[in-house]
Protein backbone atom coordinates (compact mmCIF):
# COMPACT_ATOMS: atom_id res chain seq x y z
CA UNK A 1 0.00 0.00 0.00
CA UNK A 2 2.85 2.39 0.87
CA UNK A 3 4.53 1.67 -2.47
CA UNK A 4 1.26 2.40 -4.28
CA UNK A 5 0.86 5.74 -2.49
CA UNK A 6 4.48 6.65 -3.31
CA UNK A 7 3.96 5.89 -7.00
CA UNK A 8 0.82 8.04 -7.10
CA UNK A 9 2.71 10.94 -5.54
CA UNK A 10 5.63 10.59 -7.95
CA UNK A 11 3.46 10.47 -11.04
CA UNK A 12 1.41 13.42 -9.78
CA UNK A 13 4.40 15.75 -9.42
CA UNK A 14 4.28 17.08 -13.03
CA UNK A 15 0.60 17.86 -12.62
CA UNK A 16 1.33 19.90 -9.52
CA UNK A 17 3.72 22.14 -11.42
CA UNK A 18 2.07 22.25 -14.83
CA UNK A 19 -1.62 21.76 -15.49
CA UNK A 20 -3.46 22.26 -18.75
CA UNK A 21 -2.23 25.13 -20.90
CA UNK A 22 -4.64 28.01 -20.42
CA UNK A 23 -2.50 31.10 -21.02
CA UNK A 24 0.33 32.17 -23.31
CA UNK A 25 3.03 34.76 -22.73
CA UNK A 26 4.97 35.33 -25.97
CA UNK A 27 8.07 37.51 -25.64
CA UNK A 28 9.78 38.62 -28.88
CA UNK A 29 13.09 40.53 -28.53
CA UNK A 30 13.73 41.89 -32.03
CA UNK A 31 17.34 41.83 -33.22
CA UNK A 32 18.61 39.62 -30.40
CA UNK A 33 20.98 36.77 -31.18
CA UNK A 34 23.38 34.48 -29.35
CA UNK A 35 25.98 37.25 -29.33
CA UNK A 36 23.54 39.43 -27.37
CA UNK A 37 22.90 36.58 -24.94
CA UNK A 38 26.63 36.34 -24.31
CA UNK A 39 26.87 40.09 -23.72
CA UNK A 40 23.89 39.93 -21.37
CA UNK A 41 25.67 37.27 -19.33
CA UNK A 42 29.00 39.15 -19.19
CA UNK A 43 27.43 42.48 -18.23
CA UNK A 44 25.11 41.12 -15.51
CA UNK A 45 25.94 40.99 -11.82
CA UNK A 46 23.81 37.88 -11.37
CA UNK A 47 22.53 35.10 -13.60
CA UNK A 48 20.03 36.54 -16.13
CA UNK A 49 16.54 35.04 -15.96
CA UNK A 50 16.72 33.63 -19.49
CA UNK A 51 19.64 31.38 -18.45
CA UNK A 52 17.40 29.57 -15.95
CA UNK A 53 15.14 28.06 -18.64
CA UNK A 54 15.51 24.30 -19.14
CA UNK A 55 13.92 24.05 -22.58
CA UNK A 56 15.97 25.74 -25.31
CA UNK A 57 15.92 25.46 -29.10
CA UNK A 58 17.49 26.90 -32.25
CA UNK A 59 15.58 28.83 -34.92
CA UNK A 60 16.23 28.98 -38.69
CA UNK A 61 14.73 32.27 -39.89
CA UNK A 62 14.89 32.82 -43.65
CA UNK A 63 11.82 34.21 -45.47
CA UNK A 64 10.05 32.70 -48.49
CA UNK A 65 12.09 34.78 -50.94
CA UNK A 66 15.37 35.55 -49.17
CA UNK A 67 18.01 34.16 -46.82
CA UNK A 68 17.74 37.51 -45.03
CA UNK A 69 14.31 37.90 -43.46
CA UNK A 70 12.79 41.32 -42.71
CA UNK A 71 10.63 42.21 -39.71
CA UNK A 72 7.35 41.92 -41.64
CA UNK A 73 8.00 38.34 -42.76
CA UNK A 74 9.53 37.42 -39.38
CA UNK A 75 6.55 38.76 -37.45
CA UNK A 76 4.12 37.02 -39.78
CA UNK A 77 5.91 33.70 -39.27
CA UNK A 78 5.73 34.09 -35.48
CA UNK A 79 2.09 35.24 -35.51
CA UNK A 80 0.55 32.92 -38.12
CA UNK A 81 2.74 29.88 -38.72
CA UNK A 82 3.31 30.84 -42.37
CA UNK A 83 6.68 31.50 -43.99
CA UNK A 84 6.07 34.46 -46.27
CA UNK A 85 7.70 37.08 -48.51
CA UNK A 86 9.65 40.03 -47.14
CA UNK A 87 7.32 43.03 -46.84
CA UNK A 88 4.19 40.89 -46.30
CA UNK A 89 2.37 41.46 -43.00
CA UNK A 90 -0.18 38.80 -42.04
CA UNK A 91 -0.22 37.41 -45.59
CA UNK A 92 0.98 34.07 -46.94
CA UNK A 93 3.56 33.93 -49.73
CA UNK A 94 0.79 34.35 -52.33
CA UNK A 95 -0.47 37.54 -50.66
CA UNK A 96 -3.57 36.00 -49.06
CA UNK A 97 -4.63 37.03 -45.52
CA UNK A 98 -4.08 34.32 -42.90
CA UNK A 99 -5.31 33.99 -39.33
CA UNK A 100 -2.95 34.76 -36.47
CA UNK A 101 -2.66 33.73 -32.84
CA UNK A 102 -4.92 36.58 -31.70
CA UNK A 103 -7.64 35.57 -34.19
CA UNK A 104 -7.52 31.97 -32.97
CA UNK A 105 -7.52 33.04 -29.30
CA UNK A 106 -10.57 35.29 -29.70
CA UNK A 107 -12.49 32.35 -31.16
CA UNK A 108 -11.81 30.50 -27.91
CA UNK A 109 -12.97 33.48 -25.85
CA UNK A 110 -9.54 34.29 -24.46
CA UNK A 111 -8.41 37.77 -23.43
CA UNK A 112 -5.67 39.25 -25.61
CA UNK A 113 -2.95 41.79 -24.94
CA UNK A 114 -0.28 43.45 -27.08
CA UNK A 115 2.58 45.40 -25.49
CA UNK A 116 5.61 46.94 -27.17
CA UNK A 117 8.35 49.39 -26.23
CA UNK A 118 8.17 50.81 -29.75
CA UNK A 119 5.68 52.11 -32.31
CA UNK A 120 2.50 50.06 -32.54
CA UNK A 121 2.59 50.56 -36.32
CA UNK A 122 5.94 48.84 -36.89
CA UNK A 123 5.76 45.64 -39.01
CA UNK A 124 7.05 43.19 -36.37
CA UNK A 125 4.27 44.24 -33.98
CA UNK A 126 1.64 44.73 -36.70
CA UNK A 127 2.04 41.12 -37.83
CA UNK A 128 -0.10 40.08 -34.86
CA UNK A 129 -3.12 42.08 -36.02
CA UNK A 130 -2.73 43.31 -39.63
CA UNK A 131 -2.98 41.77 -43.11
CA UNK A 132 -1.31 44.05 -45.64
CA UNK A 133 1.77 44.92 -47.66
CA UNK A 134 0.79 48.56 -48.15
CA UNK A 135 2.16 51.08 -45.60
CA UNK A 136 -0.84 53.28 -46.34
CA UNK A 137 -3.09 50.68 -44.67
CA UNK A 138 -1.27 50.67 -41.32
CA UNK A 139 -3.53 53.09 -39.42
CA UNK A 140 -6.73 51.44 -40.67
CA UNK A 141 -5.36 48.02 -39.76
CA UNK A 142 -4.67 49.17 -36.21
CA UNK A 143 -8.15 50.65 -35.83
CA UNK A 144 -9.65 47.37 -37.11
CA UNK A 145 -7.65 45.60 -34.42
CA UNK A 146 -9.08 47.89 -31.73
CA UNK A 147 -12.58 47.10 -33.01
CA UNK A 148 -11.94 43.49 -31.94
CA UNK A 149 -11.79 44.83 -28.36
CA UNK A 150 -8.37 43.63 -27.18
CA UNK A 151 -8.10 43.78 -23.40
CA UNK A 152 -4.68 45.44 -23.14
CA UNK A 153 -2.74 47.44 -25.74
CA UNK A 154 0.40 49.45 -24.94
CA UNK A 155 2.84 51.11 -27.29
CA UNK A 156 4.15 54.31 -28.81
CA UNK A 157 2.01 56.28 -31.22
CA UNK A 158 2.28 59.57 -33.04
CA UNK A 159 0.08 62.04 -31.16
CA UNK A 160 -1.91 63.05 -34.26
CA UNK A 161 -2.73 59.44 -35.06
CA UNK A 162 -3.59 58.70 -31.43
CA UNK A 163 -5.93 61.72 -31.26
CA UNK A 164 -7.72 60.56 -34.41
CA UNK A 165 -8.18 57.07 -32.98
CA UNK A 166 -9.57 58.31 -29.67
CA UNK A 167 -12.61 59.78 -31.39
CA UNK A 168 -13.54 56.32 -32.74
CA UNK A 169 -12.82 54.11 -29.73
CA UNK A 170 -15.30 52.09 -27.73
CA UNK A 171 -16.13 53.64 -24.32
CA UNK A 172 -14.89 50.37 -22.77
CA UNK A 173 -11.31 51.56 -23.24
CA UNK A 174 -9.53 53.45 -20.49
CA UNK A 175 -6.79 55.48 -22.19
CA UNK A 176 -3.57 56.44 -20.45
CA UNK A 177 -0.73 58.61 -21.75
CA UNK A 178 1.80 58.71 -18.92
CA UNK A 179 3.54 56.67 -16.25
CA UNK A 180 1.66 58.52 -13.50
CA UNK A 181 -1.69 57.62 -15.08
CA UNK A 182 -0.57 53.99 -15.34
CA UNK A 183 0.47 53.78 -11.69
CA UNK A 184 -2.79 55.34 -10.50
CA UNK A 185 -5.00 52.83 -12.34
CA UNK A 186 -6.97 50.29 -10.32
CA UNK A 187 -7.41 47.36 -12.77
CA UNK A 188 -10.60 46.05 -11.15
CA UNK A 189 -12.34 49.32 -12.06
CA UNK A 190 -11.74 49.16 -15.81
CA UNK A 191 -12.73 46.93 -18.73
CA UNK A 192 -10.06 47.57 -21.38
CA UNK A 193 -6.71 49.32 -21.07
CA UNK A 194 -5.10 51.27 -23.90
CA UNK A 195 -1.78 53.05 -23.45
CA UNK A 196 -0.59 55.52 -26.09
CA UNK A 197 2.89 56.86 -25.39
CA UNK A 198 4.59 59.52 -27.48
CA UNK A 199 7.35 58.39 -29.82
CA UNK A 200 9.96 59.97 -27.51
CA UNK A 201 8.58 58.49 -24.29
CA UNK A 202 10.78 56.23 -22.17
CA UNK A 203 8.11 54.13 -20.42
CA UNK A 204 9.45 50.67 -19.59
CA UNK A 205 7.63 47.42 -20.26
CA UNK A 206 8.46 46.07 -16.81
CA UNK A 207 6.41 48.95 -15.33
CA UNK A 208 3.44 48.07 -17.53
CA UNK A 209 3.34 44.31 -17.04
CA UNK A 210 1.97 43.99 -13.51
CA UNK A 211 -1.34 45.75 -14.12
CA UNK A 212 -1.66 44.30 -17.61
CA UNK A 213 -1.37 40.75 -16.28
CA UNK A 214 -3.91 41.52 -13.58
CA UNK A 215 -6.45 42.64 -16.20
CA UNK A 216 -5.79 39.73 -18.54
CA UNK A 217 -5.97 37.14 -15.76
CA UNK A 218 -9.62 38.01 -15.02
CA UNK A 219 -10.80 36.06 -18.07
CA UNK A 220 -11.86 32.51 -17.03
CA UNK A 221 -11.00 31.22 -20.52
CA UNK A 222 -7.41 32.39 -20.20
CA UNK A 223 -5.35 34.93 -22.12
CA UNK A 224 -2.68 35.47 -24.76
CA UNK A 225 -0.14 38.25 -24.17
CA UNK A 226 2.33 39.28 -26.89
CA UNK A 227 5.29 41.43 -25.80
CA UNK A 228 7.50 42.87 -28.57
CA UNK A 229 10.78 44.49 -27.50
CA UNK A 230 12.60 46.62 -30.08
CA UNK A 231 15.17 48.35 -27.86
CA UNK A 232 17.88 45.76 -28.50
CA UNK A 233 17.27 45.99 -32.24
CA UNK A 234 17.44 49.78 -32.37
CA UNK A 235 20.62 49.92 -30.29
CA UNK A 236 22.22 47.26 -32.47
CA UNK A 237 21.37 49.04 -35.72
CA UNK A 238 23.17 52.12 -34.34
CA UNK A 239 26.02 50.02 -32.87
CA UNK A 240 25.27 51.88 -29.62
CA UNK A 241 26.86 49.82 -26.83
CA UNK A 242 25.55 51.91 -23.96
CA UNK A 243 21.93 51.79 -25.19
CA UNK A 244 22.29 48.10 -25.91
CA UNK A 245 23.30 47.31 -22.34
CA UNK A 246 20.36 49.33 -21.04
CA UNK A 247 18.02 47.43 -23.38
CA UNK A 248 19.51 44.08 -22.31
CA UNK A 249 18.86 44.99 -18.67
CA UNK A 250 15.26 45.83 -19.56
CA UNK A 251 14.94 42.51 -21.40
CA UNK A 252 16.19 40.70 -18.30
CA UNK A 253 13.79 42.62 -16.05
CA UNK A 254 10.84 41.82 -18.33
CA UNK A 255 11.84 38.16 -18.60
CA UNK A 256 12.18 37.80 -14.83
CA UNK A 257 8.83 39.44 -14.15
CA UNK A 258 7.05 37.24 -16.69
CA UNK A 259 8.84 34.12 -15.50
CA UNK A 260 7.87 34.82 -11.90
CA UNK A 261 4.25 35.16 -12.99
CA UNK A 262 4.38 31.89 -14.94
CA UNK A 263 5.98 30.05 -12.02
CA UNK A 264 3.05 31.11 -9.85
CA UNK A 265 0.55 29.95 -12.49
CA UNK A 266 0.92 26.31 -13.52
CA UNK A 267 -1.25 26.79 -16.60
CA UNK A 268 0.82 29.41 -18.48
CA UNK A 269 3.21 28.71 -21.36
CA UNK A 270 6.03 31.24 -21.66
CA UNK A 271 7.87 31.38 -25.00
CA UNK A 272 10.80 33.71 -25.74
CA UNK A 273 11.92 33.74 -29.38
CA UNK A 274 14.17 36.00 -31.42
CA UNK A 275 13.01 36.60 -35.01
CA UNK A 276 16.44 37.70 -36.31
CA UNK A 277 19.83 38.96 -35.16
CA UNK A 278 21.26 42.44 -35.80
CA UNK A 279 24.69 43.91 -35.11
CA UNK A 280 26.52 40.85 -33.69
CA UNK A 281 28.25 42.57 -30.74
CA UNK A 282 31.42 40.90 -29.43
CA UNK A 283 34.06 41.56 -26.79
CA UNK A 284 37.80 42.07 -27.07
CA UNK A 285 40.55 42.04 -24.43
CA UNK A 286 39.97 45.68 -23.47
CA UNK A 287 36.53 44.89 -22.07
CA UNK A 288 36.24 45.46 -18.32
CA UNK A 289 33.10 44.95 -16.23
CA UNK A 290 34.08 48.05 -14.26
CA UNK A 291 33.09 50.07 -17.32
CA UNK A 292 29.56 48.76 -17.02
CA UNK A 293 29.36 49.61 -13.33
CA UNK A 294 30.71 53.13 -13.80
CA UNK A 295 28.35 56.07 -13.40
CA UNK A 296 30.31 58.16 -15.91
CA UNK A 297 28.80 59.69 -19.06
CA UNK A 298 30.97 57.89 -21.61
CA UNK A 299 29.14 57.59 -24.91
CA UNK A 300 30.81 54.27 -25.70
CA UNK A 301 31.91 51.40 -23.50
CA UNK A 302 35.38 50.04 -24.22
CA UNK A 303 35.80 46.49 -25.40
CA UNK A 304 32.44 46.01 -27.15
CA UNK A 305 32.75 45.75 -30.92
CA UNK A 306 30.26 45.21 -33.73
CA UNK A 307 30.22 43.07 -36.87
CA UNK A 308 27.47 44.90 -38.80
CA UNK A 309 24.40 47.16 -38.60
CA UNK A 310 21.75 45.02 -40.29
CA UNK A 311 19.81 41.76 -40.08
CA UNK A 312 21.90 38.63 -40.51
CA UNK A 313 21.01 35.10 -41.61
CA UNK A 314 22.33 33.67 -38.33
CA UNK A 315 20.39 31.06 -36.41
CA UNK A 316 18.58 32.51 -33.39
CA UNK A 317 16.96 30.96 -30.31
CA UNK A 318 13.74 29.94 -28.58
CA UNK A 319 13.37 29.45 -24.82
CA UNK A 320 10.23 27.97 -23.25
CA UNK A 321 8.81 27.43 -19.78
CA UNK A 322 5.56 25.85 -18.63
CA UNK A 323 3.24 23.13 -19.92
CA UNK A 324 4.38 21.91 -23.35
CA UNK A 325 7.75 23.68 -23.13
CA UNK A 326 9.65 20.52 -24.11
CA UNK A 327 8.20 20.81 -27.65
CA UNK A 328 10.52 23.76 -28.29
CA UNK A 329 13.76 21.84 -27.85
CA UNK A 330 15.92 21.22 -30.91
CA UNK A 331 15.95 22.95 -34.31
CA UNK A 332 12.88 24.76 -35.70
CA UNK A 333 11.80 26.91 -38.61
CA UNK A 334 10.67 30.33 -37.40
CA UNK A 335 7.15 29.67 -38.71
CA UNK A 336 6.94 26.43 -36.71
CA UNK A 337 7.05 28.27 -33.37
CA UNK A 338 3.49 29.59 -33.77
CA UNK A 339 2.29 26.12 -34.72
CA UNK A 340 3.88 24.54 -31.65
CA UNK A 341 2.14 27.19 -29.54
CA UNK A 342 -1.18 26.53 -31.28
CA UNK A 343 -0.81 22.80 -30.72
CA UNK A 344 -0.14 23.33 -27.01
CA UNK A 345 -3.06 25.75 -26.49
CA UNK A 346 -5.37 23.88 -28.90
CA UNK A 347 -5.69 26.91 -31.17
CA UNK A 348 -6.71 26.64 -34.82
CA UNK A 349 -3.91 27.90 -37.08
CA UNK A 350 -3.90 26.74 -40.72
CA UNK A 351 -0.12 26.82 -41.28
CA UNK A 352 1.85 23.63 -41.89
CA UNK A 353 5.13 22.46 -40.33
CA UNK A 354 8.27 22.81 -42.40
CA UNK A 355 10.75 19.98 -42.05
CA UNK A 356 14.38 21.02 -41.64
CA UNK A 357 16.67 19.00 -43.91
Amino acid sequence: MKKYVLLVILFSIPLIFFGTTKNLVYLIPGGMGFSHLSLLKYTSLKLPAIFTFDDVGFVINNSANSYLIDEAAAGTALATGFKTMNGFIGLDSLGRPVNNIFDASLIQGKAIGLITDSNLLEPLTMSFYAHTKNPGDFQNAFFSFLEKNPDVVFGKMDEKIAQNLRTKLSPDFTIIKSKDELLSIEPWRIKKLLGFYSIDDTATISEILEKSLEILSRNPEGFVLIVVLKGIEKASIKNDSKSLIESLKEFDSVTKKLLDFCKSEGDTLFVVVSPYEIGIPYLDNSFDLANILSTGDATEIKGINWANKSITSNTTFVFAYGPGSDKFRGFHRLSNIALLIADTLKLELPGSFEIIN
